[in-house]
């Protein structure tokens, strides 16, 4: 089973130490458990000069007011031992059972500990009066539009939500990842003009309600997928 966790870490807490403990948890389950598959995603500050338009943004009227995540946990199957211990240090523990459409990968993200480049990754709520298969045909459609408009991103990911793991998490529907190799190909290249950012906000607005805060981050890879 392949899952995707956001966490938020406890407020008695600091999140870089928490960043420490879950890269060494992870290296050491991945050491033990020969079958483990995980990638540790830690949080990075927006970076200075990425702008969205008013109806993408996080503060708008169509996002869920949920504060932000300070890293995320993709993995298959079940780290031993792990959820006893998170407890100790996040407070928000959002997990989906998750599969994966891969858009587009150009190769110039280099897996490692850390990875080349920064990730964007958002949940999304669809509008609740679509029927399911309408809502898999127009982000299924979207995905031309996005690779046309992020000439930036390197890597483009569609990660479908099959199953809600935790009853107080956000009723997403979808995630949406987006890999730059650089920090300057995601500020200059996430819209490749004002015409494309336009579409991109036109055409999210038919099938998607909003969704919680994005997470900037940089993957630690422990074990990939191969698939």
């Amino acid at each position: 089973m392949l899952t995707i966790s956001f966490l938020r870490v406890r407020p008695d807490r600091k999140a870089s130490e928490f960043h420490d403990w879950l890269l060494a948890r992870a290296d050491a389950a991945c050491e033990s458990q020969s079958a483990a598959y995980c990638v540790v995603s830690l949080s990075e500050p927006v970076p200075p000069g990425f702008f969205l338009p008013p109806a993408m943004r996080l503060d708008a009227s169509n996002s869920v007011p949920w504060p932000p995540y300070e890293a995320a946990l993709l993995q298959a199957g079940a780290i031993e031992g792990l959820s006893a211990e998170m407890s100790e240090w996040v407070d928000l523990r959002h997990t989906y059972r998750v599969t994966r459409r891969v858009i587009k990968d150009d190769g110039r993200i280099a897996d490692g500990r850390p990875s080349t480049g920064i990730k964007y990754l958002r949940g999304l709520i669809f509008h609740q009066d679509m029927p399911e298969s309408a809502i898999r045909r127009s982000w299924t459609h979207h995905a031309s539009l996005a690779v046309e408009v992020h000439v930036g991103a390197s890597r483009y990911v569609q990660w479908w939500v099959e199953e809600h793991l935790s009853p107080d998490a956000p009723n997403i529907g979808g995630i949406a990842e987006l890999h730059f190799a650089t920090e300057s190909a995601l500020v200059e290249g996430f819209f490749e003009s004002p015409r494309g950012m336009k579409a991109i906000a036109h055409d999210l607005g038919h099938f998607v309600a909003g969704g919680p805060p994005r997470l900037f981050a940089r993957d630690y890879v422990f074990r990939r997928m191969t698939d």
